[in-house]
């Protein structure tokens, strides 16, 4: 009997003590998702130079009007896979597919040249919105995604 009761108080001993670790865990867990995702900086904060610091690249982005990746020069297959392969892939709503150079030649010839060929691209055409959806492709990069996706 004594051995039982002995039994017993040491399992309601693990029982809790198990208990109040897991709950502790727990709790733990549930901070972790509820803690705030960000900060407030007010100016004049330390924490204000920081932030001005980090934004000083982007405010010059944006005052050149946004062309600072563009500038970069990025490859044709880049910004073709990004932004026009659904549709050239597979002629989505008239689109010329990629690949195809007598279908891409016919529409060189009807805009007058690469340059009229970028201008259309950029007023949009058919179903293609302005750009493309690459709204800040350069003149030279939509060429050289045209030129990518024509083979010409």
């Amino acid at each position: 009997m004594i051995v039982k009761k002995l039994l017993l108080a040491t399992a309601a001993v693990f029982a809790l003590s198990s208990g109040s670790a897991l709950a502790a865990d727990e709790a733990a867990a549930i901070a972790e998702r509820l803690k705030p995702y960000g900060s407030v900086c007010v100016a004049g904060d330390p924490c204000a130079e920081v932030a001005a610091a980090a934004a000083a690249p982007a405010a010059a982005a944006v005052e050149s009007g946004g062309e600072a990746v563009a500038a970069a020069g990025r490859p044709a297959d880049a910004i073709y896979k990004q932004f026009c392969t659904v549709c050239h892939s597979i002629g989505l709503a008239g689109a010329p597919v990629t690949g195809d150079t007598a279908a891409w030649q016919t529409r060189l010839d009807a805009q007058g040249g690469m340059d009229g060929l970028v201008a259309s691209g950029k007023r949009g055409v058919g179903g293609m919105p302005p750009m493309g959806t690459c709204a800040n492709c350069t003149d030279d990069e939509m060429a050289d995604v045209i030129k990518y996706m024509s083979g010409l």
